[in-house]
């Protein structure tokens, strides 16, 4: 039977046929003859030609939004923009709220040590002076009522320890879910990279550009880059804000020794996420050259075999593990009384990202994400 005599029928009884489709380069120069010329010398073709144009797109993953040609996968892609939107405005206000919540606890802590000083120069004068007679009646009431503010500042200071502590784990929950979050974007788009560069062979698909281009003004040709070059380079700005690193541990005498760099002084140290703060050996301090200021603080620290040393406050102006570095890290300076001590790598920077010890790997996994706009 020949073909012939269906090809000049309405559309409508075309598009009905039991026959197989023919492809859209037969409909295009045989459904109603050659196409219509315009004005303007581009080709006039019927909605029928169109719509199998449209049809032909989407079977090759592509479609058409006003005059422009998107993979379809790009509706889940938006969708992802959205997320990517709504977790990074989440981000931006657990991580002001954990900044809030250090601060805090750094001055409940200033006060604590402040006070313990006063406390323990008060024991040592009535230690000198006694009490003969009650003449130092005064001075035990203040010890005592100092010794009570202690207390209540010591529930104060733990309680402060525990929200922070609870901002951070917040704070690096949702950093991790952005980074996920970033790299399921990463995968989409290379997804629709491999959609739209097989589409870009198919004979039929650079047909179906050249009819869409006569009435929708979209691209006559697809250029593979103007589809994904907008969309890669979104989410490559997004991973620019994103760091992560995994850095190998050396296990010594029951603990993990990580590489740091101190000022420019290399330097192995003990990863100890029980210290608050990290601890400068005096040695250490030496090479590095870290001098207390004149006006630094005391700190009292309970040292592991439980003896309580009074070290002296200092912030180190960067310290460095792999490509993490943090600047005016607080550290507590042994002075020579302590030989030996191994440098401590404490909360003081790991809390500065999200970290994780993964002891069965021998690694520290180490994840900051920078603000972005």
């Amino acid at each position: 039977m020949s073909l012939a005599p269906r090809l000049h029928r309405p559309a409508r009884h075309f598009l009905a046929s039991p026959f197989p489709r023919i492809g859209l380069l037969a409909l295009v120069m045989c459904s109603w003859g050659p196409p219509v010329a315009r004005a303007d010398d581009q080709p006039k073709y019927s909605d029928a030609v169109i719509a199998q144009a449209e049809k032909i797109l989407q079977e090759h993953g592509l479609r058409r939004v006003g005059s422009q040609i998107q993979p379809l996968e790009q509706t889940n892609f938006n969708r992802l923009i959205s997320d990517e939107n709504r977790l990074r405005r989440a981000l931006r206000l657990t991580r002001k709220a954990w900044e809030q919540a250090t601060a805090a606890t750094q001055a409940v802590e200033q006060r604590f040590d402040a006070l313990e000083q006063q406390y323990g120069a008060l024991n040592a004068r009535f230690a000198a002076v006694g009490n003969p007679g009650g003449r130092n009646n005064d001075l035990v009431v203040q010890i005592n009522a100092m010794g009570a503010q202690l207390k209540q500042l010591d529930r104060t200071r733990t309680a402060s320890r525990e929200e922070t502590k609870q901002r951070r784990a917040a704070l690096g929950k949702e950093e991790e879910q952005y980074a996920e979050l970033v790299l399921k974007m990463r995968r989409a788009v290379d997804g629709m990279r491999e959609t739209v560069v097989a589409a870009a062979d198919v004979e039929d698909v650079k047909i179906a550009f050249r009819v869409l281009a006569t009435r929708h003004e979209s691209p006559a040709e697809m250029e593979i880059e103007s589809i994904i070059a907008p969309l890669d380079r979104r989410v490559r700005k997004l991973e620019e804000a994103i760091f992560s690193e995994t850095i190998p541990l050396e296990e010594s005498g029951g603990g993990w020794m990580v590489q740091a760099v101190v000022g420019l002084e290399p330097v192995q140290m003990l990863v100890d996420s029980g210290a608050s703060i990290v601890l400068i050996p005096h040695d250490l301090g030496e090479k590095a050259n870290i001098k207390p200021a004149d006006d630094a603080r005391d700190l009292t620290m309970v040292m592991a075999d439980g003896r309580r040393m009074t070290v002296k406050e200092v912030f180190l102006p960067r310290l460095r593990v792999g490509q993490f570095e943090a600047e005016n890290v607080r550290a507590a300076l042994l002075d020579e009384s302590v030989p030996g001590a191994k440098p401590l790598l404490g909360l003081s920077f790991l809390e500065r990202f999200r970290f994780e010890i993964d002891s069965p790997q021998k690694h520290l996994k180490l994840l900051r994400i920078d603000d972005t706009e």
